[in-house]
C-alpha cells in the first residue's frame, strides 16, 4: 500500500508538471522527486476521503435499517403500500448511491489534482474540491464519462480474452501473458484518465487560470 501511494503520487506529480508545461519530458529523477513531494499529502488526503466514505457507509446502514422498519410496519397495514415504499426507497438508494460513489471518486481525482497542481494541503484540498464540484457540476459528469469509458475498455479487454480460456491446455498458457498485457493496458488507461482529468481541472479551475495569466504577463513583460 505504501509503495502504491508513492507510485500514485509520483505519477500524479509527473503528469501535473506536463500539464503546466508541455515541454516537460519524463525522467526517473522527476518521478522520484514528485513521489517524495506528494507521498504524505496524498496519503493524508486519501485517509480523509476514506473516513468520509466510512461515514457515508455508516449512514447508509442506518438508513437501511430505518427503511426496513418502515416497510415492515407498512406491510402490516397494506401490502400495496409496502411494495410501493420498497420500490420507491430502492430507486432512491440506487440514484443516491450513484451520485455518492462517483462524487467520492471525482472528489478523490480532482482533489489529487489540486494537491499536485496547487500544492494544497489535504484538508484544504477537500474543501477546495467540494466547492469546485458544486460550482462546476460539469466536472462531475465529465469524470463519470471518463469512468464509463474506462469501464467499457476494461470489459472489452476481458471479453477478448474469453476465447483463450476455452482452448484446452494451450489456452491456459496463452492466458497468463494476455493477463499481464491486460493489466498493463488497464494501468495505461488509468493514467490516461487521470491525465485527462488533470488537464480538465487545470483548464477550469479559476485560481489556476489566474496564476497562469499572471505568469504569462510576467513572461511578456520580461520579453
Amino acid at each position: 500500500t505504501t509503495a502504491g501511494f508513492y507510485v500514485f503520487g509520483a505519477s500524479s506529480g509527473t503528469i501535473s508538471r506536463t500539464v503546466r508545461d508541455e515541454t516537460q519530458k519524463f525522467s526517473m529523477k522527476v518521478f522520484f522527486e514528485e513521489g517524495k513531494r506528494l507521498f504524505f499529502p496524498i496519503t493524508g488526503f486519501t485517509a480523509i476521503v476514506g473516513l468520509i466514505a466510512i461515514g457515508v457507509i455508516a449512514c447508509y446502514i442506518l438508513a437501511g435499517i430505518a427503511i426496513s422498519i418502515i416497510i415492515t410496519y407498512a406491510k402490516a397495514q397494506s401490502l400495496t403500500l409496502s411494495m410501493f415504499l420498497g420500490v420507491f426507497f430502492a430507486l432512491i438508494g440506487v440514484i443516491s448511491g450513484f451520485f455518492i460513489l462517483f462524487g467520492l471518486l471525482s472528489l478523490t481525482v480532482y482533489g489529487v489534482a489540486a494537491i499536485a497542481l496547487k500544492n494544497s494541503r489535504p484538508v484544504a484540498a477537500v474543501n477546495e474540491t467540494v466547492r469546485y464540484l458544486i460550482k462546476k457540476p460539469s466536472a462531475f459528469w465529465f469524470y463519470v464519462l471518463l469512468a464509463f469509458l474506462y469501464l467499457v475498455f476494461s470489459i472489452t479487454l476481458s471479453l477478448i480474452g474469453l476465447p483463450l480460456r476455452a482452448i484446452p491446455f494451450i489456452g491456459l498458457i496463452l492466458t497468463f501473458p494476455y493477463q499481464i498485457l491486460v493489466y498493463a493496458l488497464q494501468g495505461y488507461a488509468g493514467l490516461f484518465v487521470l491525465s485527462v482529468a488533470f488537464v480538465y481541472y487545470y483548464q477550469t479551475e479559476p485560481s489556476l487560470q489566474i496564476t497562469q495569466s499572471e505568469a504569462t504577463e510576467v513572461t511578456e513583460g520580461e520579453n
